[in-house]
């Protein structure tokens, strides 16, 4: 029994409720997602320590999302995920961290039928005539002050 609210001890890592269990259960089928990933975490100086990560990612079950988007052709495949990453402690302490880091998403077969797929366009915005995007990028900065 997972009193925290955490359903499944397959979850990858998200916590799909915040009540506990009692309280109701999830409206959703959770398709399942399988991350294999490969990091690196290095200390290159006192101060800075360098983060590089690569998942590949991709569902575990497709049948959830075939329904919810009308299509029987769904692939597995999510995608590549890359990130780098950088820790900053100018004082050798944990005082003031600062943390910049940039992720890029290769889209795979799945994310492209997701998206290609649509059966009705959001409103308001071009379909672009299905195309998906070659690669999605992000990227963060944040600065942490302890007193």
């Amino acid at each position: 029994q997972a009193e925290d609210g955490i359903r499944d001890h397959c979850v990858t890592g998200v916590q799909t409720c915040a009540l506990p269990i009692s309280q109701g259960q999830a409206n959703f089928v959770n398709p399942g997602v399988l991350i294999a990933g490969l990091g690196l975490e290095a200390e290159l100086t006192p101060k800075l320590r360098a983060l590089v990560h690569a998942n590949y990612i991709r569902f575990v079950n497709t049948s959830a999302i075939e329904v919810a988007l009308l299509d029987r052709n769904i692939r597995e495949e999510i995608g590549w995920d890359f990130s780098l990453g950088f820790v900053y402690r100018p004082l050798l302490t944990d005082n003031i961290i600062v943390l910049a880091g940039i992720g890029v998403l290769i889209p795979g077969g799945g994310f492209r039928d997701i998206y290609k797929t649509a059966p009705t366009p959001v409103a308001g915005v071009s379909s672009g005539g299905g195309d998906v995007d070659p690669a999605y990028y992000s990227g963060v900065v944040s600065v942490t002050l302890t007193y």
